[in-house]
């Protein structure tokens, strides 16, 4: 009888044992195919995501448009389209995004240039007016005014 008992907790024990290591498989499994597969698709999300398009600003008179595109899109080609069809400048994205495109005419105020590429979203540019500098005079009139007000409170709650 006693060789029984021993037989039959080695029996339960071997069970459990083989549950334990199928488990420890499974769980090893498991992070395998997670360091495996989250590298992999946050690759994937890299190589698909676009990377949007920057545009230095342009004003009146510029004859240059440059900026960043997306570096996947080297050696494509670059064409400027004013606001009537008209082709007005050509260049092409270098490897690390870049692009330079010289333009066949100046700029004008109200212009709406279009940058189109084969690879990536079009651009739109609307060529704005300078911003006006308040002159220093003006300066003074505005800073004068406003130490008058202070004044003027200053007295008045005085009074009180």
């Amino acid at each position: 009888m006693h060789v029984d008992i021993e037989s039959s907790l080695d029996n339960e024990g071997g069970k459990t044992m083989q549950k334990s290591n199928r488990r420890k498989s499974l769980f090893a499994l498991g992070i395998a195919v997670i360091l495996v597969l989250v590298p992999a698709a946050l690759a994937l999300a890299q190589a698909t995501t676009p990377i949007p398009p920057a545009v230095n600003p342009v004003w009146p008179g510029d004859t240059v448009i440059a900026g960043l595109w997306d570096p996947r899109c080297e050696g494509v080609t670059l064409n400027a389209i004013d606001q009537h069809g008209n082709v007005i400048g050509t260049g092409v994205i270098q490897a690390d995004g870049s692009f330079v495109i010289y333009l066949t005419r100046p700029l004008e105020t109200g212009d709406v240039i279009t940058l189109q590429g084969v690879c990536g979203p079009n651009i739109l540019i609307t060529v704005l007016p300078p911003v006006p500098i308040p002159e220093p005079a003006t300066l003074m009139l505005v800073g004068s005014g406003l130490a008058g007000l202070a004044g003027y409170l200053s007295l008045r709650w005085r009074r009180r």
